[in-house]
């Protein structure tokens, strides 16, 4: 009977043991699941600010709905895009001095196509200034020196004006003699 009582307590023990470690257990995995919805939480789903989210940040949802269309072109869309003119405001030349493989040295003559490529450019707007001259002439009927004076136009009434509007005739640099 010795042996049967110290079996009936190393049970008693051991069940009493299993019972301590389920609750032990149940308390942790309360905590582990109070910790996980903590962790959880920003500020897209909780009261907590932006700046609580730390460097996870998530990612952005767009708005759009989706079309059922690809990205890109569409088919049948004809295009836009801007064309090569015949004649360029300015043409700078871009010249090797030697052979990319062999480094032996080039000259005009080995010249066989040249590859074209246009850059369009709005130009900065500047400050124009026009002088305007008009010619005295003394034609020797009088002795004044300003006996005869080609006419301003209209507007250039005084030595200097500034304002008005005034769309200025452009030459072309490409083309144009000095």
């Amino acid at each position: 009977m010795d042996q049967v009582t110290a079996l009936e307590q190393l049970l008693a023990t051991a069940l009493r043991r299993i019972a301590e470690l389920e609750a032990a257990l149940a308390s942790m995995a309360q905590e582990n699941a109070d910790l996980r919805r903590q962790l959880a939480k920003n500020s897209s789903n909780s009261s907590k600010p932006p700046s609580s989210d730390g460097l996870k940040k998530p990612v952005p949802r767009s708005l759009r709905g989706k079309l059922g269309k690809k990205s890109g072109g569409q088919v049948g869309h004809r295009g836009d895009t801007l064309r090569q003119t015949a004649t360029p405001d300015f043409v700078e030349r871009h010249e090797a001095e030697a052979c990319g493989t062999c480094q032996h040295g080039l000259t005009a003559g080995m010249i066989k196509a040249v590859e074209r490529r246009q850059v369009y450019d709005i130009p900065v707007p500047r400050l124009e200034v026009t002088e305007h001259q008009a010619a005295i002439y003394c034609c020797g009927c009088s002795r004044r020196w300003d006996c005869s004076l080609a006419r301003f136009a209209q507007a250039n009434k005084s030595p200097h004006r500034g304002g008005g509007i005034h769309v200025p005739r452009r030459t072309n640099p490409a083309t144009s003699r000095p």
